[in-house]
């Protein structure tokens, strides 16, 4: 940072500015925003909803999720191989 103030007000001084001068105006410059649409009013009841929600999803993948995994590798010896693709040399 300190290098780059230093950068800065040599560049000033070479083009034959007063660095402080411009320092204080940069430091006075300030944006005034306004707001195109008002805030959304978040609703104490979607709000309790949605966490309610999120909380039973999370639960049942704790709870199901390891016995659905469970399930998927132990269907064969061979894993998803068996289950999914046809093997070669059967007949149909």
């Amino acid at each position: 940072m300190l290098a780059r103030q230093l950068t800065l007000s040599q560049e000033i001084s070479r083009l034959g500015g007063d660095p402080q001068r411009v320092s204080a105006a940069v430091a006075g410059a300030k944006v005034d925003v306004e707001s195109l649409q008002p805030p959304y009013p978040y609703q104490s009841q979607q709000l309790a909803l949605g966490i309610i929600a999120g909380i039973l999803i999370y639960m049942s993948l704790l709870i199901n999720g390891q016995s659905v995994a469970q399930g998927v590798v132990g269907r064969s010896p061979a894993g998803w191989s068996s289950c999914c693709w046809p093997r070669s040399g059967r007949g149909s």
